[in-house]
């Protein structure tokens, strides 16, 4: 880690005499586990100093020192400071969603180095959806071999590899295998799942189908008890997500046996005749989180999970917003927050910046608070493709290039110290795919943030909603991009 640091810290500079890079910490960190990320920073005339109780509080340390570093100026220098930090939150984390539209392993990692950078520390991989299972089952290998409308998938082996290459960085990676709905590529693959007698098909369309697996039959369990145990083997992270969300019962009422079940099980509304299909979903997600427990994970789920009757161990994941995150955290769920976060939606950095897990005026009590475990920013690839998750485009030839953008950023450094300050904005978009020179984090963030606005069918209609604006909120290297014309970068 020290080495890739001081590799991007190159650049000419000037020291009254040597400097040195001194690191110490107490152990090997476990990211799985939590563990300490705290450190402290101090930066000298005659080096760098970094302490902390772990190797992971090394990592974040050497995250920060790359923030340190100047980049608009030559000689290059590093300010002295004496930096004592930790972080608020223990699950920091990004979503990144393969199922919908699949993405190369160069572009997962490229974004676990944008995670590392901004310390980071959980990859949600949403996995599976209705468009795609994009992890080679060597049990049910139907799943990945059919259920896949476009034929790619990630081998085991390339998982381990991204793991791998997480782990490095201090980064735990949590798998999303959704069920019991957005699984048209499940029951592609294996019909015996399906609710209904309805044929299905792989498609790559964003669309939401209300397929759902069926709860009531023992063949189901006994299919997700053979892969869970199967995933749970390949990914080692504590944590397992299960999804949970979208499924609004539909293809279950539509069922007279599935109806029947849940009558002659009492899965009913107060007036004893309305099927109930919360209560019917909460009997499956019970049963799948007696497979976790059996198989040592903790279950993680979206906010529709939730219920009275769920036991307390499944962690809850709020989407719809904040609503879901106190009605979890009253009912003793440890709690995440994603409402606010979803990235692919087109907002301005300032409104990810002002979603805030627990805000000063939270309802909940102090014991309610301590269940907040942080938030997970989300990519969905439903509208998102491979292009806008990873920017790699031709890097600047000279310094040319490098120091018109660094002087973009120094004229708007003010606005970018208060999240939502409004600026000028310009009509034309920045429409060029590029980055330029790497030299340090900002590099690399500019680079990362500038990429082509360009959405498929929900994305579309955002775009033209925020056309003609002669404002916009200035927050973030995203914006200067955005407010580029084309020949600004190369």
């Amino acid at each position: 880690a020290a080495a890739r640091t001081l590799a991007r810290l190159h650049g000419p500079a000037k020291a009254p005499g040597p400097a040195t890079l001194q690191i110490r910490y107490g152990r090997v960190g476990r990211p799985e586990q939590f563990d300490e990320e705290r450190y402290s920073l101090r930066v000298t005339p005659v080096g760098v100093s970094i302490d902390a109780p772990t190797s992971l509080g090394v990592l974040r340390a050497l995250a920060t020192l790359e923030q340190l570093a100047t980049t608009g100026k030559r000689p290059r220098y590093l300010p002295e400071v004496d930096i004592q930090d930790r972080p608020r939150f223990a699950w920091r984390g990004l979503s990144l969603d393969a199922a919908r539209h699949f993405l190369p392993v160069a572009v997962i990692k490229r974004n676990l180095d944008g995670m590392a950078a901004v310390k980071l520390n959980v990859l949600h991989w949403h996995l599976t959806d209705d468009q795609g299972f994009r992890v080679e089952s060597k049990v049910l290998p139907r799943l990945h071999q059919v259920g896949s409308a476009d034929g790619l998938y990630y081998t085991q082996a390339q998982v381990r590899e991204v793991l791998a290459y997480a782990a490095a960085r201090g980064i735990r990676v949590v798998p999303e295998f959704d069920v019991p709905s957005h699984t048209t590529s499940w029951i592609v693959a294996y019909p015996r799942l399906a609710s209904s007698d309805s044929v299905y098909a792989p498609y790559q369309l964003w669309r939401t189908t209300n397929v759902a697996l069926d709860p009531t039959r023992e063949t189901t369990y006994s299919l997700l008890d053979s892969l869970f145990t199967e995933m749970t083997a390949l990914f080692p992270d504590p944590y397992f997500h299960i999804g949970g969300d979208e499924n609004d019962g539909r293809e279950w009422r539509r069922s007279p046996r599935i109806v029947a079940y849940m009558r002659a099980h009492g899965m009913v509304k107060a007036d004893s005749q309305t099927v109930d299909k919360h209560q019917l979903q909460t009997y499956f997600n019970r049963r799948v989180l007696a497979m976790m427990q059996r198989l040592g994970k903790t279950m993680v789920g979206w906010d529709e999970i939730l219920g009275p009757d769920l036991p307390k161990q499944a962690v809850i994941q709020s989407w719809r917003g904040k609503k879901g995150l106190n009605d979890a955290a009253r009912l003793g769920h440890p709690v995440l927050l994603s409402s606010g976060y979803y990235l692919d939606l087109n907002y301005p950095a300032a409104s990810h910046y002002a979603a805030d897990p627990l805000p000063p005026d939270t309802p909940l009590t102090p014991a309610e608070q301590q269940l907040g475990e942080g938030a997970v920013d989300a990519a969905l690839g439903a509208l998102k493709r491979e292009v806008l998750f990873d920017d790699v485009g031709a890097e600047c030839d000279g310094d040319a290039g490098h120091d018109r953008a660094q002087g973009m950023i120094g004229q708007t450094g003010d606005h970018l110290k208060t999240p939502g300050n409004l600026c000028d904005g310009r009509e034309i978009r920045f429409l060029g795919r590029g980055r330029i020179s790497r030299r340090a984090v900002q590099d690399y963030d500019l680079g990362r943030t500038g990429a082509v606005r360009r959405f498929d069918g929900l994305g579309d209609l955002l775009e033209r909603r925020h056309a003609g604006r002669h404002q916009d909120r200035l927050s973030g290297p995203r914006d200067v991009a955005d407010q580029s014309q084309i020949d600004e970068f190369r």
